[in-house]
Formats: structure tokens, sequence, C-alpha cells
């Protein structure tokens, strides 16, 4: 995603596949958002897909990119990728975080004695805003636990939410650095991030959040054997179709057309490629690509 989109000469992605090339191979590249693949979170990736030249046909580039739109569906609401109200993991989680309320309550006192920095910078933010210091919370806030559990830098990076109607916002960071969003697709899933839901008025839990990295969490084994803390790292550092794609991308690569007269079942089964020319308008004979896709 950093590399960026441009083929431009003289670009970091135009000097990349330079680079490939140099090497003997040929390399088709696409950014892909998830968010386009029926997840609801916003995560840009680059996939590159590189092949000895003289492997492939001229039409191999074509197959892959009809592939990854065959591929594509609308993100799917949040709710679904949710716990339902009253469930006993939200409970639970409750619980378990009532226990740490002193706890956290006497480390944020020793972080407010050591005059730490973000409390100069929410003042600036304050300042700028023309509110007061530090901030009021709001209706839709007070009196809600989970967000009186949270640590007063957290707190009141929640409360700036509101003040944009945001419909979630990663507290882990300062007011000015939160990341917040404003539609049905949440950001992207980070190691170490608080995100707060706020039509839920709650924190996204780490078991949720593998459902937004396209992981079906109730199917993984021991997964009451992980805090919430540590699902949530994992769902910021595994993402399930980062490892779809480089298989497909690896079956892609090395899959060739077979001819029909060595295994006629096995091909109109599983002749990926006659598919794919049919849909990318590649295929020289449309009718036998018909009955193979029948």
């Amino acid at each position: 995603d950093s590399v960026g989109d441009s083929e431009d000469p003289g670009s970091n992605m135009s000097a990349m596949i330079d680079i490939i090339e140099q090497k003997g191979y040929s390399a088709i590249w696409q950014v892909i958002d998830c968010s386009e693949y029926f997840l609801p979170q916003s995560r840009r990736r680059m996939y590159i897909v590189c092949v000895k030249i003289g492997l492939q046909d001229d039409h191999f580039g074509e197959r892959w990119f009809a592939a990854m739109e065959v591929c594509k569906g609308q993100a799917l609401p949040m709710d679904c990728m949710l716990l339902a109200d009253g469930d006993t993991c939200l409970e639970n989680e409750l619980a378990r975080r009532r226990t740490l309320f002193a706890e956290l309550r006497s480390a944020e006192a020793t972080l407010e004695k050591g005059g730490v920095k973000w409390i100069s910078e929410h003042m600036k933010v304050a300042e700028s805003l023309g509110v007061s210091w530090p901030f009021a919370v709001p209706p839709s806030l007070a009196g809600n636990e989970w967000f009186s559990l949270r640590p007063q830098r957290e707190r009141e990076s929640l409360i700036m939410g509101t003040f944009n109607n945001e419909v979630s916002r990663d507290s882990s960071q300062s007011c000015h650095r939160a990341r917040g969003t404003f539609g049905p697709i949440l950001g992207t899933m980070m190691p170490s991030q608080h995100t707060w839901l706020y039509q839920h008025q709650r924190p996204l839990l780490g078991r949720e959040a593998l459902s937004f990295q396209g992981y079906p969490w109730p199917k993984l084994v021991a997964v009451d054997a992980f805090s919430d803390a540590q699902l949530g790292d994992l769902a910021g550092n595994a993402f399930a179709s980062t490892a779809y794609m480089a298989v497909l991308m690896s079956m892609m690569a090395a899959w060739k057309p077979l001819p029909k007269a060595e295994c006629p079942e096995v091909v109109a089964a599983f002749d990926l490629f006659r598919v794919l020319d049919s849909v990318s308008g590649n295929a020289d004979d449309a009718d036998d690509v018909g009955s193979d896709v029948d």
C-alpha cells in the first residue's frame, strides 16, 4: 500500500517492476481493499504476481484481474461481525475490566503526576475548538460503564469523536492522532488498537476484530484460552485474505490449461484458465468454454 498506485516512469512501483523484469520475471500487480471483498473494514494492500517469462501466455494478466473482479462483493453490515447485546463474551470482558478498575486508576494517577505529554496536547486541541478542558462528558457517554473504565486520555479522545459524529474511533492514540470513521466501514485493524463503536456504545472486542479480518473465531480452537487484548493483537497482525490471495496467486501462476484429451472430466471441472478466459473475453473457442463452465 505504501508503494503507491503509480506506474509513471521514476515511481517506486515502476522501479520495482523494472527490477523484477531484469530478473527474468513478468509481473502484474494490484492494490486491493478488503472492503471490496465482503469485509467491512478498509485495508489496502498491494499484491504482486511474478511469473517466469515464457511460462504463461500473453493473457495471464487479464485472467488475474478477471479472477479478482469475480471475487468482489459488497461489504457485509458491521453488525454481522459483532456479538449480540448481552452475549456472555461481552459480560465476561466487562467483568474482567471491572476487576482492573483500581489498577487502571492507580496507573492513570501516576501518569498525571508525571505531567505526561497528552495533557498539553489535549489542552491545545480544546483551545483550537473553543471548548473548555477537560472535556465535558456528553449524555451519550455519561453513565456508560465501558467508557468509565477507560483511562482519562482515552475517555477524552472518545468524547472528541462525538464532536464529529464518528461511527468508530481508535482511542489508543491521543485525540489529535486518533483514527475515526464515519461510515459502515471500519478502519484498518491494528495491534493494540482500542476501537470504540459509538452506535453500540462499547469497545470492539478482540474476537470481533478477528471477524473483521476474515477469521471465523467461533471455529478457532481454544480461542477462550486467550485474553481479549491478545485476540485483538492477533487480529491486527493476521489477515485471512492475505494468505488466501497468496495461495490464489500461486495457483494461477503455476496452473496451465490442460489438453482436453488428457482427462476431460478433470478439465471440465477445474480448467480455471478457460473459465477466466471467457470472463475476460479472450476465449478463442467460446462454445467449448461455455460447455466447460456448465
